[in-house]
């Protein structure tokens, strides 16, 4: 869902073999001419990117990231992005492109994979270097696709996010709950499905819109560093556990646990 689309002239003229010529998937729904969209000029043995075939018809980003959960920690993820299956029997399956912040993290992913160990609903998932390169992430190791946001109940609300955030920016949800709960204050933790273009615009829009309020990067639940979550977890509210999700697509009342003071840096880290 995060794919730099451009104008729709420019995407017309991008036929199946002119994609496949560029090196990226003939159902490749962005902008190829969007620099953005492009490989990045590294060797194919620094890239972070992995496609993943195989997926069931109907699986989402939620639905992906949620499988590779319960199968351990592999480290943060960048930017994921499903192409839903064709409503033809030329694709009857869907394709994931997925993007780590760290090479060795996206090679933990490819094991697994490249095993026959990961699958979904039933079907085993598969996996090649993406064609298109991405680059390890250069930015802070606290870069990550959590959001923790803190303040007032009129503000800090998960519908009250959701409806400003949709009519801004195209983002996926893993999981959105309510951390912690205090008469006047709230604070809320938001995974979105990728870094680039979901969190970390995300936040902009919310600093910009709300600048008083808190809102930090948190750690990505898949990272490896020593359990990051649920330390995090045990710093905030004392108990190393997670509430209860509120629904990916936010249906209901805010519901929480309570806990102790949020603490971050000023520049959007967590620790």
């Amino acid at each position: 869902m995060d794919a730099v689309t451009g104008d729709a002239a420019s995407e017309k003229r991008a036929t199946a073999e002119e994609k496949l010529e560029r090196g990226f998937s003939a159902r490749y729904q962005g902008d190829i001419n969007n620099a953005r969209n492009q490989s990045a000029n590294i060797p194919p043995t620094q890239s972070c990117s992995l496609f993943l075939t195989n997926l069931p018809a109907g699986t989402t980003e939620k639905v992906l990231l949620d499988a590779l959960s319960l199968q351990g920690k592999f480290g943060r993820v960048m930017q994921t992005h499903v192409t839903p299956a064709g409503e033809d029997d030329r694709f009857p399956t869907a394709a994931a492109k997925l993007i780590m912040a760290a090479r060795a993290e996206a090679e933990r992913v490819y094991e697994l994979v490249s095993a026959g160990l990961f699958a979904i609903q039933g079907a085993v998932i598969k996996a090649v270097w993406n064609r298109v390169l991405a680059a390890p992430e250069d930015g802070p190791e606290y870069f990550s696709r959590t959001l923790v946001i803190q303040g007032p109940h009129e503000v800090a609300g998960v519908h009250r996010l959701d409806g400003f955030l949709r009519g801004m920016v195209k983002y996926d949800t893993q999981d959105v709950y309510v951390l912690r709960e205090r008469k006047d204050e709230r604070t809320i933790v938001w995974v979105f499905g990728s870094f680039r273009a979901q969190a970390q615009v995300a936040r902009m829009a919310i600093k910009r819109r709300w600048p008083g309020l808190n809102v930090k990067f948190g750690p990505d639940p898949l990272d490896v560093g020593a359990c990051a979550f649920g330390k995090y977890l045990l710093q905030v509210n004392g108990t190393g556990e997670r509430p209860p999700v509120v629904a990916a697509a936010p249906v209901g009342g805010d519901h929480g646990r309570g806990g102790q003071q949020y603490g971050g840096g000023e520049d959007g880290s967590w620790f």
